[in-house]
């Protein structure tokens, strides 16, 4: 046995330097999505679990059918023309909008589908109708959570359908009572008047509406009570206009007691002028003659104004008696006057200067002449019978009762003005009071007119809710309740559909998602762009490793093609792989050929014997093979027969080498150390035999390699080999992996062509694509 020598002082192998690429296949792999071909492999392959479902579903369907009970629909049909959109709860005015469906019909028609759908309508109806109809079963069961499910079945079974670009609403119910079905369309329609009444016309607020205007016409006759009392009290009807009278009151009296006093001054001052002119007489003349002449009314005006000085002429004195009796009507006018105009009136104002003026003008000629304040005016000089004169001389006693009247009148203006001026601090006082009632009263009386307007309006609204609205007509009465087939249909179709759309989900979900392994020749041409050589069907029975027999009685093993399914196929490859060395120019011998694959159970060492027995029979040389074992020694027992395995420097001798001789022109070796059963040092072992592999008698040289992984001598050795037959094996070999393991023997720049081995063909052969 030779030794080893190091792999840095091995000479390679040669080759030609002039190797050309073999026809690759091209993998052209689908772009964008499935193909048809795909979807039909998927479904053949997955054919079993689809009907399974398929089943499954028409199970159910047919179930469902015989098991639920028959349904019955009433339907009708609502027309919404405009809605009407009440901001408030007052009476309708221009705050109110009339809103029309669009022309697309979605705006408002969406509006009235959500308040038909709504639960809180549904929950009215089934009230309305019963919950017993709609929930079979209420033992133990409160009314809260009855009424609840009752209106969680009729939401359920109500259907509304609008069209496009219309403003007809569609309403139908089903149930297992053809009188219910129809029953919870009739409830339902003016029970929707009513709730699009409360919604859009404010009438949530009806309610309240009764008693706020109650209360404000009760705070309207409280107020009104209130403000009587006061004034009663007062002893007035309008506070207005007993302020404007009091007020020209106290202007009268002031005016009054102006002219009482002004009028008293000057009746002061002419008395005082006579009474000392009558001093002055009676020292000079006798008293009994003063006081004879004082108390004669028949000669007392003579001798007076004999002693007070010279005599009044006639003309002052009719002048003067003017001027009082202008200045007594003036003053009547001026008072009538102010009775309906303030003092500054344009009516009064003028009035007042002329009393200024008569006034002004009579305080000068009782200036110049005193004894004219003696004078009596027209009235007390008025002659009290018929036919008598009337005296137009100067009385002292007239004019000592005229001052005691002046005084008198002075006293009662004043008395009076006092007495106007506490009415006025009285009203004054009672003025806030009086004024706040009034407002108050003014207030609630608008309010109490605005409310009971309110009221009424909401009244005819609820009036019309519950029976039919304007906006809203009824173009088809509900219908007389007929059986529901096409929802029923429908379940059944959706059961026996959702079966077989279940077997396809779970075929598609296996194929392009859970399964990621190598089933197609496609994927190893597309995804691992490696020419595929040969694809071998799943044979039956499964393909079993060569087995030894005796050749012609003496006793030296033969492989029998006929014991071994793979023979045709072996053929197929070893034509194959002949032609890939004719292609290339690969004419030195001998040629080595290397069998691994990405994982084990793959079948490699099925392939490697049946294409080392292939090779042999073709009768050009001699064949080789080479059993590489990781752990116990050559994976090719079956050729063994409990004969001691030999190496590869028995078989590269020309002594030993019949004892690796399994039948004509095939051996068989192991590469492995008898002691160590270690095969780690393969590429130095190789390399150290290149002088014997070159000069050996073999054709082709076959090693059964391990499996590609990144602690496998595999991808070392594949560099040194002509070509690398790699074995994959269908719905086995994961495709991720097998891409990192093409990659890995990518690196070493060798030649790889695939096998896919126990292929199985799912679609029939006029829809399978592969050869």
């Amino acid at each position: 046995m030779m030794n080893p020598v190091p792999i840095q002082n091995a000479v390679p192998i040669p080759r030609p330097n002039h190797r050309r690429p073999g026809p690759q296949a091209n993998p052209s792999p689908v772009g964008g999505g499935p193909q048809l071909s795909d979807i039909a492999y998927v479904v053949f392959r997955h054919k079993f679990k689809i009907l399974i479902c398929a089943l499954a579903g028409l199970v159910a369907a047919v179930a469902f059918w015989f098991a639920s009970p028959s349904l019955y629909v009433s339907d009708a049909k609502l027309l919404v023309r405009y809605v009407v959109e009440s901001r408030s709860v007052g009476p309708a005015d221009a705050s109110d909008q009339l809103m029309s469906p669009d022309s697309r019909g979605e705006n408002i028609i969406t509006s009235e589908v959500e308040l038909l759908s709504s639960l809180d309508l549904a929950t009215v109806v089934a009230a309305s109708v019963g919950p017993t109809n709609f929930v079979r079963n209420l033992a133990g069961v409160d009314a809260a959570t009855a009424a609840a499910t009752a209106a969680q079945v009729v939401r359920a079974n109500l259907k509304i359908e609008v069209k496009p670009k219309s403003n007809v609403i569609g309403i139908s119910f089903q149930h297992e009572s053809p009188f219910v079905a129809k029953e919870v369309i009739e409830k339902l329609i003016p029970l929707y008047h009513h709730l699009h009444a409360k919604v859009h016309r404010a009438l949530e607020e009806f309610d309240g509406l009764g008693k706020q205007a109650e209360q404000k016409r009760f705070a309207v006759d409280e107020a009104e009570r209130q403000l009587r009392a006061l004034k009663t009290s007062l002893g007035i009807t309008s506070l207005v206009e007993a302020q404007k009278s009091v007020e020209s009151r106290m202007i009268s009296l002031r005016n009054e007691l102006s002219v009482a006093e002004a009028s008293l001054a000057e009746n002061r001052a002419a008395l005082g002028i006579l009474t000392n002119r009558l001093a002055v007489a009676a020292t000079n003349m006798a008293a009994p003659a003063i006081v004879g002449a004082v108390g004669t009314n028949s000669t007392a005006s003579s001798t007076n104004l004999s002693l007070a000085g010279s005599p009044v002429s006639s003309d002052s004195r009719q002048e003067y008696m003017g001027l009082l009796d202008r200045l007594e009507a003036l003053r009547r006018h001026e008072q009538e006057l102010l009775l309906q105009f303030n003092p500054t009136s344009i009516y009064v104002r003028p009035i007042t200067e002329q009393i200024m003026a008569t006034r002004k003008r009579r305080d000068e000629m009782a200036a110049a002449e005193p004894a004219l304040a003696l004078v009596p005016t027209a009235a007390s000089n008025r002659p009290s019978a018929p036919g008598q004169a009337v005296s137009t001389e100067p009385d002292p006693t007239i004019g000592w009762a005229r001052l005691v009247a002046l005084e008198a009148r002075v006293q009662y203006l004043k008395e009076q003005l006092e007495a106007a001026k506490a009415e006025d601090r009285r009203l004054a006082d009672k003025a806030p009071d009086i004024v706040k009632l009034e407002r108050k009263l003014e207030i609630d009386a608008k309010q109490a007119a605005y409310f009971s307007s309110a009221l009424e309006k909401a009244t005819v609204d609820q009036a019309l809710a519950t029976t039919r609205l304007a906006n809203i007509a009824v173009i088809q009465n509900p219908s007389p309740a007929a059986k529901a087939l096409v929802k029923k249909l429908k379940i059944v179709g959706g059961l026996a559909g959702g079966g077989l759309a279940l077997g396809l989900a779970l075929a598609f979900l296996i194929e392009f998602v859970i399964d990621s392994s190598v089933r197609r020749p496609a994927q190893v041409m597309g995804r691992m762009h490696m020419p595929l050589y040969l694809s071998i069907p799943r044979l039956r029975p499964p393909p079993s490793v060569p087995q030894m027999t005796p050749s012609n009685g003496s006793g030296s093993p033969v492989l029998s093609p006929a014991s071994n399914g793979l023979i045709t196929y072996s053929e197929a490859l070893r034509d194959r792989l002949i032609m890939h060395f004719q292609i290339r120019e690969l004419h030195h011998k001998p040629k080595l050929i290397g069998v691994t694959s990405f994982g084990r159970g793959a079948g490699v060492t099925s392939v490697a014997t049946s294409l080392a027995a292939a090779l042999s029979e073709t009768g050009e040389g001699n064949v080789l093979y080479v059993d590489v074992s990781p752990n116990t020694g050559p994976s090719a027992h079956p050729f063994r027969q409990g004969r001691p395995v030999v190496a590869i420097q028995e078989a590269l001798t020309e002594s030993t080498r019949d004892l690796a001789q399994i039948q004509e022109n095939l051996y068989a070796v192991s590469l492995s150390d008898p002691n160590s059963n270690r095969v780690g040092v393969l590429p130095r072992t190789l390399a150290a035999l290149v002088p014997q592999i070159k000069e050996s008698s073999y054709d082709y040289i076959i090693f059964d390699l391990p499996p590609v992984t990144q602690t496998s001598i595999t991808a070392r050795v594949a560099g040194l080999l002509d070509v690398n037959v790699v074995v994959i094996e269908s719905e086995k070999t994961h495709c991720g992996k097998a891409e990192q393991a093409a990659a890995l023997l990518a690196e070493s720049n060798s030649q790889m062509v695939a096998v896919l081995n126990k292929h199985r063909r799912y679609l029939p052969g006029k829809l399978d694509a592969d050869l």
